[in-house]
């Protein structure tokens, strides 16, 4: 049901099938792991978060 599309695919979303960007996805994920809320969430000491470009 869930679709991820590189950059320049158009979003579509209906009952059948969800198709996002990548850069929408890691824009989610970035907004979420930088709100000031989650600002005192800690990951396990063997999880750890890299973000490259």
């Amino acid at each position: 049901m869930f679709e991820f599309a590189q950059e320049g695919v158009p979003t579509e979303i209906g009952d059948r099938k969800w198709c996002l960007p990548k850069t929408f996805v890691f824009g989610t994920m970035l907004a979420v792991i930088g709100a000031r809320s989650n600002s005192g969430q800690n990951l396990p000491e063997d999880l750890t978060v890299t973000i490259t470009k």
